[in-house]
């Protein structure tokens, strides 16, 4: 019995794609879930794994700002805009493989599909920052024209 060449190209393969294991996720793709820990409006910790936020700038811890003719923390105010949001819930986080200026790696995180960085531009406590996202400026956009978060003037 003759094995055609397209036969044994095919079983060399497959050979090569038994020995070299299951194929793992891209680097930068991988999935951390968890509950969150807060460290600041724009940074949480997920199974140990610590990142900001992508897309977004929250004020940092001890910003002061005045809502409602007080001065107030602003970054503190974030911060727990940030665990409301992420509260008593399993947050899923995709890694981006790009850090923040302090190199912090970036990740996309939600809760039941919920953008967390969406929610803090919807509520106000943070800016869109980075490349430009269609989606994220228009969010800021929203709170800004209705006083929503730090945008509040009253």
């Amino acid at each position: 019995m003759t094995i055609s060449p397209a036969l044994a190209w095919r079983c060399l393969l497959l050979g090569a794609l038994v020995a070299l294991g299951p194929a793992r996720p891209a680097a930068g793709a991988e999935d951390i879930s968890g509950p969150a820990t807060i460290i600041d409006g724009d940074t949480l910790t997920v199974a140990a794994r610590r990142f900001r936020l992508e897309g977004i700038d929250a004020p940092a811890l001890g910003t002061p700002c005045r809502l409602r003719g007080q001065a107030l923390d602003c970054g503190h105010i974030a911060k727990t805009a940030l665990m409301d949001l992420t509260v008593a819930a399993t947050v899923v986080c995709r890694l981006r493989g790009t850090t923040a200026p302090d190199g912090t790696p970036l990740g996309a995180c939600a809760v039941d599909g919920y953008d967390l960085s969406e929610g803090m531009l919807h509520a106000g406590w943070a800016r869109a920052a980075g490349r430009p996202n269609e989606r994220y400026d228009a969010k800021e956009a929203e709170a800004r024209r209705a006083g929503r978060g730090m945008w509040h003037t009253e």
